[in-house]
């Protein structure tokens, strides 16, 4: 299985799931058309799945146009708000791409029907907006124990896994995460790296989840030092983690 890290608007990844020259092809949350069109005609490959994580705009705006010129199948979450949904799918249900098998993910939070989706054979994660590299998405309305839950659900995965999100906020999200756990050596080694990255326009992602559980504050709510940083004298880890999500808010 090879992917394919496609960039559009300021800050989105678009990824396109194939398998080499003549093979059948999906992409993944696709802002744009026109990134798509060009990777799929460079490869040689046919659009036959469209993946949709979630109903936010910036994550569907290429599908009209998509849909209209492949025999392409856009399948995506339970959720009157995202349109042009072929194929509803929720958490434990699979989509067969012919050479790899993707298990949907139930992972609210962001939204409500928020959908992630693992390739356990090609050891890849593609989380739309409800974990990136370093951070996780804001929550819309008071979901905090639903993400919590979510990000738990996420942790659980391989320490192999590869995980390619859904925007490039991969060096805000380490400085807020130094600025939490300044001491974290695996913190600051990570946001240099990341820095360099990003001075050089290479890809922040993907990310390894071994790293993000090192370094991501937002799954780490039951570490001392976070819990320290997030003020939070007595309280669960989903209070921890509803404290430092807020100061990342405003952060």
């Amino acid at each position: 299985m090879e992917i394919e890290i496609l960039t559009a608007w300021s800050d989105n990844y678009i990824y396109v799931i194939h398998n080499g020259t003549g093979s059948s092809a999906a992409v993944v949350d696709p802002s744009m058309a026109a990134p798509v069109n060009n990777a799929l005609a460079e490869l040689g490959v046919t659009l036959t799945h469209v993946l949709i994580t979630h109903y936010h705009a910036d994550h569907i705006e290429g599908c009209p146009e998509l849909r209209a010129s492949h025999s392409c199948r856009v399948i995506g979450p339970p959720e009157s708000r995202t349109p042009y949904v072929d194929n509803f799918v929720t958490d434990g249900e699979s989509v067969d791409l012919g050479f790899t098998q993707l298990r949907v993910m139930g992972v609210p939070g962001h939204t409500e029907n928020h959908l992630a989706f693992y390739s356990e054979s090609g050891k890849a994660l593609f989380t739309g907006d409800a974990m990136f590299v370093g951070g996780c998405g804001r929550v819309f309305g008071d979901s905090y124990s639903q993400m919590w839950a979510s990000l738990k659900k996420l942790r659980a995965l391989p320490d192999d896994v590869r995980v390619y999100c859904g925007h490039d906020y991969s060096v805000e999200n380490l400085e807020f995460a130094a600025h939490l756990d300044p001491a974290n050596s695996d913190v600051t080694d990570a946001l240099a790296a990341i820095r360099d990255k990003s001075r050089q326009g290479i890809p922040t992602v993907p990310s390894l989840l071994s790293t993000e559980k090192t370094v991501n504050p937002f799954l780490r709510c039951e570490d001392p030092a976070i819990i320290s940083a997030a003020g939070v004298r007595a309280g669960t880890a989903e209070a921890v983690f509803a404290a430092i999500r807020k100061m990342k808010d405003r952060w």
